[in-house]
C-alpha cells in the first residue's frame, strides 16, 4: 500500500510539472488522425473513475436546518425556550424518521391544545414579512428561505470541490432535500477535505485594541466596580495571562503596544472560550470582545495568541456584532510567496472596497484583525489608506494551507453549518486492486460469452459477438462523452450487460430457428424472426429499464454508477442486437454467402419438448412454500447481517503486517479500548479481507497482503467534532504499537440518521418497483392476472434471496451484508426475473389469439416449452458471467454477485413454475375466448 501511495505522489508530481509548463492548455500531447489533443483535452475526454477504482474520498453532507432556525430565531421572545424544546423533540424524531425537519417542527406546534402563532413571534425580528402569520404560513415562508440556502450551499460546495488540483469531483444531490454527496477521486487527506468542504468561511474585519489600552480598560473596570469573589477569580486568571504576554513582548523586543494581549496553550482552547465569555460579561460596558489566533512561528500550533477586539459602533453602517466589515465581500483570492513566506491576497467587491478604504483611513497606525470562522488569521497594522479593496492574510502557511484558504475565500462563505453524515475513504492500493480484479473478470466473462454464442449459434453467434464488441464501444463512449463516473459496481453492470445483451440476439435467433423448422427460406425466416421477436425484446428490456431507473433514483454513490451503466447498456444493447446484427446478416446474404444459426450439436436442442409445467404446478407451489417458510423462520430468529449502510457505524480496512494476529486477537484487543461513557463495551466485528495486493519488488507481480475488515458503532452518535479522529486513534492504539494511519487502507462512516433514511429508501424502492411493474404489465397485457402472476413471482424471488442470505450468513466465507449494494442486487433481480416472465407472457398472449380452442393449460404449457431454449440460453450466459465476476472480481463485490447469482436461478425458476401457474389459476376460460 505504501508503494501505491508513492506511485500516486509521483503521478501528482508529473501532472503538476505539466501544469507548470502550461502543457495542459497549449501543447499537444496526443495525435489522433487529424486532431492534435492537448493534455487538458485528453483529461476532459477520459472516463471518470469512481472512488472504488481510483481511490479517494466521498462525503455525504447535510445542511443543519436546526442551526439555521436557531440563527434566525429572536432570543428575546418569551416563547424562545419553548421553541428550543420543540427543536429538541424534532431532533429525536429525525433519528428514526425521513420526514422533513421543518415539518416535524410544525407538527410539534400543531399538537398543542391552544393554538398560538409562536413562530411569527420568534422569526418576526429576522423576517418582517412573517409578522401576524399563522405557524403554517411561517413554515411555508421559512421553507422558501431554506431552499435558497440549500441551492446556494450546493453552488458553494461545487465551486470548492472544483478547486481541488488534478481532481475531477462529482457533486450530487440526493432525494432528501439539503443533502449532498461530494466524491473526490484521488483525494487522500480526510482532514483537509472536511475542512475545505465544511468551513463556513465567515470573513470579518475587526478593529483591535493595543495591549496598553486593554490594561486601561481592565484597570477602570476594577476602579469603578465592587468586585465579587468570583469576579476576582476571573480577573486573577486574566492578569496572569496579560502579565505573561507583556513579559514575552518585552523579551521579544516587539514593544508593549502590539495587539497580542496574552498567550495560551491550544490544549486549553475550550477553557479559554469559557473564560472569554466570563470576561465579556464582567466588562459588559467596555465594548470589548476576546478572540484568539495561532502563533505564526509555532509550526506545531500549540500556542494561541489572545487579542481584544473593539465592539463600539464608530461607523454608521457598522455591523451589529461590532465588526467593521463582514459578509460575502471577496471577489478574488490567491496564494503567493512573498519574502519566502506564503500569504493569501484578497480583492474585495466594489462596495466593500469603498468601505475598506474608509476603515483604513481612520485606522492608520492601528491594528485591524482579519477573522475567519472565529479565529484571527492575521492582525496587521494599517500604515496608510488602502484603496482598491486589497488585503493580505499572512502567517506561517504551508503551500497547501495557503491555497486551501484562498480557495475557501474565493468560493464564498457557507450560509449554514454542514454536518457530515457519511464518509468513505479508499486508499490507492485498494483502488488498483479493484481495477485489476474487475478487468480480469471483465475479460474472462467476455471470452466465455463469445465461446458460448459461437458454440450454440455458430455463424450467427459470431455476428452477435461483433454486435457485442460494438455495444461495449458505445457504452464506454457514452460514459466518456457525458462525464459519468465509472465505479466497481458500474463495471459489474457492464459485465452483466454482456450477459443480458445476448438475450435479444437469443430471442431473434430462436424465432429464426422456429421459422426455419417450419420450412421457410432463410431470408423469409430471418425477416419473420426479427419481426416476431420485436415485441418480446421491447417488453423484456423496458421492464429491466424501469427497475434500472428506479435504482438510479433511489440509489447513491457506487450503486448509482451500477444503475447508470445498466441503463446505458440496455439502450445500446437494443440498438446493437436489432440493427447491427441485421445489417451484418443482410450484408452477408446479399453477397451470396450463407449464415448458420446452429451447430451440429445444437441443431435439435430443445425441440419437440412437452414438459407439463402447469400440471405439476402444485408440486412447485409446495416446494417454494417450504423454502420460504424455512427462510421465514431464519429471518425471524437469526435475522439478517445489516451493514453500516442500514445500521450506522464505521468500517476500516486495515493492512496487517503481522500474519500471526488472529481475528479473535484483534477483537479482544479492540474490546478493551472501545468502551462507552457508561462503561459498556462497544461490540466489534472483525473479518478477513482478501482484496488487498501490492507489487512485488522483484518481478512487479501482484502479491496478496494480509488485511482485516473492522466494523464498530463506537462513538457513532457522538456530537464531538473530533469523534472521527478519536475513534481512529483509539483503533490504532487498540491494535498495538507499529500501527499508523498508513495501515488504514479504507474507511467508511455512516451516521445513524442517514442509516435510517437509507433503509427506508431502500425498501421503499423495492415496493415502488413492484407497483410500477404491476402497472406496466397491466397496460401491456391488459389483464390483471398477468400483472398478479408477475408480481407474485418477483415477490417470491425477493423472499427466497432474503431467506438464502439469512440462512447462509456466518456460514459462507464471504460477507453477506445487507447494504445498498444488496438492494441494487434485489432490484436487478426484479428486472431480470421480469425479463424472463415477460418473454413467456408475450408468447402466451400470442398463443391466446392463435389457439383459442385449446385448453388454458395446453397453450400455456406450449408457450413455456417453446420459450425454454431462450430461457436456458439467456440464464446460462448471464449466470456464467456472474460466476466469473464472483470468482475473479474481488472481495468487495462477492456478496453483490452472490445475490445476483441466486436471483438468476430463482428468477428463471419463478418465470416457469410460479408466474405462469399463478396466471392460470386466476384467469377464466371465457376471457380467453373473448380475447
Amino acid at each position: 500500500s505504501n508503494k501505491a501511495l508513492k506511485l500516486s505522489k509521483l503521478e501528482s508530481y508529473y501532472i503538476d510539472s505539466i501544469s507548470v509548463n502550461q502543457l495542459k492548455e497549449t501543447q499537444g500531447v496526443y495525435n489522433l488522425l487529424f486532431k492534435n489533443y492537448t493534455y487538458k483535452e485528453c483529461l476532459d475526454k477520459q472516463i471518470n473513475l469512481g472512488l472504488d477504482l481510483k481511490g479517494g474520498i466521498s462525503v455525504t453532507l447535510e445542511v443543519d436546518i436546526r442551526d439555521v432556525l436557531v440563527n434566525w430565531a429572536y432570543e428575546g421572545s418569551n416563547r424562545y425556550e419553548i421553541f428550543l424544546s420543540k427543536l429538541d423533540i424534532a431532533d429525536d424524531k429525525m433519528k428514526s424518521s425521513s420526514v422533513d425537519y421543518l415539518d416535524l417542527v410544525k407538527d410539534e406546534y400543531a399538537n398543542e391544545l391552544e393554538a398560538r402563532n409562536d413562530l411569527s413571534d420568534i422569526f418576526g425580528s429576522e423576517f418582517k414579512e412573517v409578522n401576524g402569520l399563522t405557524n403554517e404560513e411561517v413554515v411555508k415562508y421559512l421553507r422558501k428561505e431554506i431552499d435558497g440556502i440549500i441551492s446556494t450551499t450546493f453552488t458553494t460546495l461545487k465551486e470548492r470541490s472544483e478547486r481541488f488540483a488534478n481532481i475531477r469531483p462529482n457533486i450530487l444531490t440526493t432525494s432528501i432535500s439539503g443533502r449532498f454527496i461530494v466524491e473526490l477521486p484521488g483525494a487522500k487527506d480526510v482532514k483537509r477535505v472536511n475542512s475545505i468542504l465544511t468551513d463556513p468561511a465567515k470573513l470579518e474585519f475587526w478593529e483591535a485594541y493595543k495591549l496598553d489600552e486593554v490594561f486601561d480598560i481592565t484597570q477602570n473596570s476594577i476602579r469603578f466596580r465592587d468586585m465579587s469573589e468570583s469576579d476576582s477569580i476571573i480577573m486573577n486568571e486574566w492578569f496572569t495571562i496579560v502579565e505573561m504576554s507583556n513579559n514575552l513582548l518585552q523579551r521579544n523586543d516587539e514593544g508593549s503596544f502590539g495587539p497580542v494581549i496574552g498567550y495560551a496553550n491550544s490544549n486549553n482552547e475550550e477553557d479559554l472560550k469559557k473564560l472569554f465569555n466570563k470576561l465579556e460579561k464582567l466588562l459588559l460596558n467596555q465594548n470589548i470582545k476576546f478572540a484568539y489566533g495561532y502563533l505564526a512561528s509555532d509550526k506545531t500550533r500549540k500556542t494561541l495568541q489572545v487579542y481584544a477586539l473593539k465592539t463600539s459602533p464608530i461607523y454608521e453602517d457598522e455591523n451589529e456584532d461590532g465588526s467593521v466589515l463582514n459578509g460575502d465581500i471577496i471577489s478574488n483570492s490567491s496564494a503567493s510567496i512573498q519574502n519566502g513566506q506564503w500569504e493569501v491576497s484578497m480583492t474585495m467587491q466594489p462596495a466593500a472596497a469603498q468601505k475598506w478604504s474608509k476603515i483604513t483611513l481612520q485606522n492608520i497606525d492601528n491594528h485591524v484583525a482579519i477573522v475567519l470562522d472565529g479565529t484571527i488569521r492575521s492582525c496587521p497594522v494599517i500604515n496608510t489608506q488602502i484603496k482598491g479593496g486589497s488585503s493580505v492574510i499572512s502567517g506561517s502557511f504551508s503551500s497547501s494551507e495557503a491555497n486551501d484558504l484562498a480557495n475557501i475565500l474565493g468560493s464564498g462563505k457557507l450560509k449554514s453549518k454542514l454536518n457530515i453524515l457519511q464518509q468513505s475513504v479508499v486508499g490507492p492500493s485498494l483502488g488498483q486492486a479493484s481495477i485489476d480484479a474487475s478487468m480480469r473478470s471483465f475479460m474472462i466473462a467476455l471470452f466465455i460469452v463469445f465461446l458460448y454464442m459461437i458454440f450454440y449459434y455458430y455463424g450467427a453467434g459470431i455476428v452477435s459477438n461483433v454486435a457485442l464488441i460494438a455495444n461495449l464501444f458505445f457504452i464506454f463512449g457514452v460514459l466518456a462523452s457525458t462525464g459519468m463516473v465509472l465505479t466497481l459496481p458500474g463495471i459489474a453492470g457492464i459485465v452483466l450487460t454482456i450477459g443480458m445483451s445476448v438475450d435479444a440476439n437469443v430471442l431473434i435467433y430462436e424465432r429464426i430457428r422456429e421459422e426455419l423448422t417450419n420450412g421457410k427460406g432463410v431470408r423469409l425466416a430471418i425477416e419473420d424472426g426479427y419481426k416476431s421477436a420485436y415485441t418480446s425484446i421491447i417488453d423484456a428490456n423496458v421492464t429491466t429499464l424501469l427497475t434500472g431507473i428506479i435504482l438510479y433514483i433511489f440509489g447513491s454513490g457506487p450503486i448509482k454508477g451500477f444503475a447508470t451503466t445498466l441503463i446505458i447498456g440496455i439502450l445500446t444493447s437494443l440498438f446493437c442486437a436489432i440493427f447491427i446484427t441485421r445489417l451484418v446478416i443482410s450484408a452477408r446474404l446479399n453477397k451470396g454467402k450463407s449464415i448458420s444459426f446452429s451447430t451440429r450439436l445444437t441443431k435439435g436442442a430443445f425441440k419437440n419438448l412437452n414438459i407439463d409445467f402447469i400440471g405439476k404446478r402444485r408440486v412447485f407451489y409446495v416446494l417454494s412454500a417450504i423454502v420460504i417458510l424455512f427462510g421465514g423462520y431464519s429471518l425471524s430468529t437469526k435475522g439478517l447481517d445489516y451493514g453500516i449502510d442500514f445500521s450506522g457505524g464505521r468500517t476500516y480496512i486495515v493492512n496487517m503486517p503481522n500474519e500471526t494476529i488472529t481475528n479473535e486477537d484483534i477483537k479482544e484487543s479492540l474490546s478493551k479500548v472501545f468502551v462507552n461513557e457508561d462503561g459498556s463495551v462497544q461490540s466489534v466485528q472483525v473479518s478477513k479481507f482478501n482484496d488487498l495486493t501490492e507489487k512485488d519488488s522483484l518481478n512487479q507481480n501482484n502479491v496478496a497482503v494480509d488485511a482485516v475488515k473492522i466494523t464498530t458503532k463506537y462513538m457513532i452518535d457522538s456530537d464531538d467534532k473530533n469523534a472521527d479522529s478519536i475513534v481512529t486513534a483509539t483503533l490504532l492504539n487498540g491494535l498495538g504499537s507499529g500501527f499508523t494511519d498508513d495501515n488504514i487502507v479504507s474507511y467508511q462512516k455512516v451516521a445513524s440518521t442517514i442509516a435510517d433514511d437509507i433503509r427506508s429508501s431502500a425498501w421503499g424502492s423495492i415496493i415502488f418497483s413492484l407497483l410500477v411493474i404491476f402497472l406496466y404489465i397491466l397496460v401491456r397485457f391488459k389483464k390483471w392476472q398477468f400483472s398478479l402472476g408477475a408480481v407474485i413471482a418477483v415477490f417470491h424471488d425477493v423472499l427466497i434471496v432474503l431467506s438464502v442470505f439469512s440462512i447462509l450468513y456466518g456460514i459462507l466465507p464471504f460477507s453477506l451484508e445487507i447494504d445498498q449494494a444488496f438492494i441494487a442486487a434485489i432490484l436487478t433481480i426484479i428486472g431480470y426475473s421480469l425479463n424472463d416472465t415477460v418473454v413467456v407472457f408475450d408468447r402466451v398472449r400470442e398463443y391466446m389469439i392463435n389457439y383459442k380452442k385449446k385448453e388454458v393449460h395446453e397453450f400455456i404449457n406450449q408457450s413455456l416449452n417453446s420459450t425454454l431454449s431462450r430461457t436456458i440460453n439467456t440464464s446460462l450466459t448471464t449466470f456464467f458471467v456472474l460466476l466469473v465476476i464472483f470468482l475473479f472480481g474481488g472481495e468487495v463485490i462477492k456478496g453483490f454477485m452472490f445475490a445476483l447469482m441466486v436471483g438468476v436461478i430463482v428468477g428463471t425458476y419463478s418465470s416457469l413454475f410460479v408466474a405462469s401457474p399463478i396466471m392460470v389459476d386466476t384467469i377464466k376460460r371465457k376471457e380467453i375466448k373473448n380475447k
